[in-house]
């Protein structure tokens, strides 16, 4: 069964709590996300589109709210201006994820740091049972001479 939401950011004092388990977006940016899931506490599984119009947009850690304790699966596709810095202040608020799929284009260099990965599932996703990474890179291509 599938229902149709609105949700503005705007009138989000408005909302009231949630009991919807399973959702999908077609877009949202992670401010918008951080507003969302603040109303959404018993989401299990999330799917969407993160999409942020600047690089200089830091969302910072303590800027998240306590974030949906239930929630186990969720599927991220990102657009290149998407930090990893604001990706990591997302993920370490969902200690309960067991399944995390990543999916991006011209993602940054930074996405591909293999011990920081390490080091945030260990730290803060140690349910992951899953871990699915797909990306091709935008790296620099001048050399230093």
């Amino acid at each position: 069964m599938y229902h149709i939401i609105e949700f503005d950011p705007k009138r989000s004092t408005e909302m009231t709590k949630s009991n919807i388990e399973h959702l999908t977006i077609n877009q949202i940016n992670i401010n918008d996300l951080k507003q969302l899931i603040s109303y959404t506490a018993k989401l299990k599984y999330l799917n969407t589109y993160l999409c942020d119009r600047h690089h200089d947009i830091t969302i910072e850690f303590d800027q998240f709210p306590t974030l949906t304790p239930s929630l186990e699966s969720l599927k991220l596709q990102l657009n290149s201006n998407v930090t990893m810095i604001n990706l990591e202040c997302l993920l370490k608020q969902l200690p309960k994820l067991k399944r995390l799929e990543l999916i991006g284009r011209r993602i940054h260099e930074h996405y591909f740091c293999g011990e920081r990965w390490q080091c945030l599932i260990q730290m803060f996703l140690n349910q992951l049972i899953k871990f699915l990474f797909l990306f091709d890179a935008l790296f620099d291509t001048r050399f230093d001479t």
